[in-house]
């Protein structure tokens, strides 16, 4: 799935100095940067480098619970990512990332009110979170509402317009509604 984080990336937070989370001002200029990106190769390093922000919580348990909970969750043991995301929760709150990572989880289980409920708890805490719009629109997917699937990859790519996937659903989304419309559907 194109929005989960490379094993390498989460690994790449635990040698990071300086705690972060959404609430770090590099963002802001991170994410003009990533708007202006003139390919997807500089879009990529930009957005790797929000990803690495978004992982760092102000309480370093919570970092390094949320890691273990990734390698968790990228094992397959959803119910230990889970357990383990619950902790991080329970200690922050306010931290984006551990929402979104409960929503994938729920996401890979079907949990899809479930995921989209933590979404949106993400996007409150981040609304620029690209990832968490991409997950929004995978949920709609299976629930099999297209409408509010391309609105969700359209508003991701509004903040990551190099985002691969969202793009390439979004276009299909939009030919298969014209194609509804236009049969009388």
């Amino acid at each position: 799935m194109y929005w989960r984080l490379p094993a390498a990336l989460a690994l790449l937070t635990a040698t990071m100095s300086l705690p972060a989370d959404q609430t770090d001002p590099r963002l802001n200029d991170l994410f003009e940067q990533l708007k202006d990106a003139s390919d997807e190769t500089a879009a990529s390093d930009t957005a790797n480098a929000i990803w690495k922000i978004w992982f760092e919580s102000r309480d370093p348990e919570s970092t390094k619970l949320l890691q273990e909970a990734v390698v968790a969750k990228q094992a397959g043991d959803y119910t230990l990512a889970l357990d383990t995301i619950n902790k991080v929760l329970a200690r922050s709150p306010d931290f984006a990332e551990a929402w979104n990572q409960r929503a994938i989880i729920y996401y890979n289980v079907g949990y899809y009110d479930a995921s989209l409920a933590d979404v949106e708890q993400t996007l409150k805490l981040e609304p620029r979170h690209f990832g968490a719009l991409s997950g929004r629109g995978m949920c709609y997917l299976g629930l099999k509402d297209a409408e509010e699937a391309l609105l969700a990859f359209e508003e991701a790519l509004a903040v990551h317009p190099w985002l691969t996937a969202a793009r390439m659903y979004a276009d299909s989304l939009r030919e298969a509604l014209e194609l509804q419309r236009r049969r009388g559907v």
